[in-house]
């Protein structure tokens, strides 16, 4: 166990919590609570927000309560909903520390929840440049551990600093400015015209289901300064893009834990490789689905033509 003491003496001898994933170096500020995610080719770093704030925008944290279904109905939506901003509860401090015979941290934190809650969090390193961390209320730390039912934490954004990703999206290809949310469902996608009138007067995840709906979503982003992360859990997910404030992004789970993997670049190329390493490649295509005289895919309309002409292939 390391242990965590007081005083300047203590401190200076504490060891230094650390984690190496290869080309991504994870270092854990103690108090105020924050991890830094360093890139060793680049030297860039992604760091969480310290510190606590009511709202979402600090240190690793959790919410009681989101959404308040007042609705359950298909043509609606999922659910139509009352938006309800309620008080965030951050991490603060490092209460203990430990390490995994795999080299993962596993640490128990202090928030500013006045019922006592405290958060376990476990850093794990994966592949080379590849590291995932999960938080989730100890049990028995306090009268609702478990119960928080939306978990997420925000990010410093650099200046300029944009987000790519998120599998297929109809709205943008960067989703700088925008809240993005990561639920598969049927349309409807977008109310059109009267989405400026509409958006300001019901939640995202309603009918309409707004821009940045789709059948294939994936909860993950890359940013232009070489950092990939994966909200790597099935709930539904949100990420804010610098929608809210211009100096930092968010990203979110609808659930009382929240798992994130964070890929290094350098380069936006280099962390869809590890992505891809790490969540899989599209398979080789049959030799059947590849047209012989050219080697790219093709299809036919139809195998006779009414006019009498041969079948249009389309490449």
């Amino acid at each position: 166990m390391l242990s965590i003491g007081t005083g300047d003496a203590a401190a200076a001898a504490e060891p230094a919590l650390n984690v190496d994933a290869g080309a991504l170096q994870v270092r854990v500020d103690r108090e105020p609570f924050a991890i830094e995610f360093t890139d060793r080719r680049s030297g860039r770093v992604l760091r969480t927000l310290g510190g606590a704030s009511p709202g979402r925008y600090g240190a690793p944290g959790y919410s009681f309560d989101l959404r308040v279904p007042v609705v359950n109905n298909a043509y609606l939506g999922y659910y139509a909903a009352a938006e309800v901003e309620t008080i965030w509860f951050h991490a603060e401090r490092v209460i203990s520390a430990r390490r995994a015979g795999d080299g993962s941290l596993l640490l128990e934190l202090a928030t500013n929840d006045p019922l006592g809650h405290k958060l376990a969090l476990s850093i794990e390193p994966g592949a080379d440049g590849v590291a995932s961390l999960e938080q989730r209320m100890v049990s028995g730390s306090g009268p609702l551990a478990g119960r928080a039912s939306v978990s997420g934490m925000a990010f410093r954004r650099t200046g300029g600093e944009r987000f790519l990703g998120l599998g297929e999206r109809s709205n943008a290809v960067d989703q700088t400015g925008n809240e993005v949310f990561n639920w598969a469902e049927e349309g409807p996608f977008s109310s059109g015209r009267g989405e400026p009138l509409l958006r300001p007067l019901i939640p995202e995840f309603t009918f309409p289901t707004g821009p940045s709906a789709t059948n294939f979503p994936i909860p993950w982003t890359i940013t232009s300064d070489g950092f990939g992360l994966l909200i790597d859990q099935p709930e539904r997910s949100t990420f804010r893009f610098a929608s809210d404030r211009s100096d930092a992004w968010h990203a979110e789970a609808e659930s009382a834990h929240f798992k994130a993997t964070v890929f290094a670049g350098p380069t936006p190329e280099r962390v869809l490789r590890r992505y891809s390493d790490f969540a899989g490649r599209q398979p080789e295509p049959a030799t059947w689905f590849l047209d012989p005289g050219s080697s790219r895919p093709w299809r036919r309309t139809s195998t006779s033509s009414p006019t009498g002409s041969e079948p249009r292939t389309y490449r």
